[in-house]
């Protein structure tokens, strides 16, 4: 299963175009699901909100025998320091929670056979984008009592995570963390996200989407063709 989370529908589908013939779409609430003959892609709404319901009706409400055995995250982020290529989709080796209702839940990692930490990057992820850019310094940001120290603290804690993570976005702690939750003991998890733009410059944010989107579905698809099952879950 691939799963893609908060990015443009319209460019998911351009990105999934090359595989293979649809063996049926359906939509409920804010989820999409479109099958395939050995995989499922489903698109969502971003954050914490939608990523938790998801994980919870398909690693513990479907029947055992109907539930995923690999799932690949796949999207976009932006980039917290040098070092990261734009365009491109990395396996995140390691994330953390920030500004999530999982703050308190340490780093985690991955659960894939044969995968080697070494080749990915690390994330922050947030239910709280754009307070990991600029905006917070800027004083653009009073908190919900219009206290401005609320957007200086948030500002000193960006700061201490973009020394330690390479990209910023959304789901791949909470991705990690109710997989392991949710999911059976042979469950395998892994992410792919890449840098569409510096979390600097907040107007490139969809200018490179696409490119990022495009490299990390064929990294999922080439990852799940390896031993793959015999059939799709869905």
């Amino acid at each position: 299963m691939i799963l893609c989370v908060g990015e443009q529908p319209e460019e998911l589908d351009r990105a999934i175009a090359g595989l293979g013939a649809e063996r049926g779409r359906q939509s409920f609430r804010c989820y999409r699901a479109i099958a395939y003959d050995r995989t499922c892609v489903i698109w969502s709404g971003i954050g914490t909100g939608c990523v938790e319901p998801l994980l919870y009706e398909l690693l513990r409400k479907a029947p055992a025998e109907r539930r995923p055995r690999r799932i690949v995250l796949v999207g976009t982020a932006g980039a917290l320091r040098h070092g990261v290529e734009f365009g491109r989709a990395y396996p995140i080796a390691q994330a953390i929670a920030a500004n999530t209702a999982l703050d308190d839940v340490d780093e985690v990692t991955p659960r894939w056979d044969g995968f080697d930490p070494a080749s990915g990057k690390s994330a922050v992820s947030t239910d709280f984008f754009y307070g990991f850019s600029p905006k917070p310094a800027a004083g653009h940001y009073t908190g919900p009592t219009g206290d401005p120290a609320w957007a200086g603290r948030l500002a000193t804690r960006f700061e201490a995570l973009r020394a330690r993570y390479d990209l910023v976005e959304m789901e791949v702690a909470q991705f990690y963390f109710l997989c392991r939750q949710f999911g059976d003991a042979d469950l395998q998890y892994i992410a792919f996200k890449g840098a569409s733009n510096p979390v600097t410059d907040l107007d490139a944010q969809t200018e490179g989407s696409f490119d990022v989107l495009q490299d990390a579905i064929r990294r999922a698809v080439e990852l799940l063709s390896t031993n793959p099952p015999p059939a799709s879950p869905l």
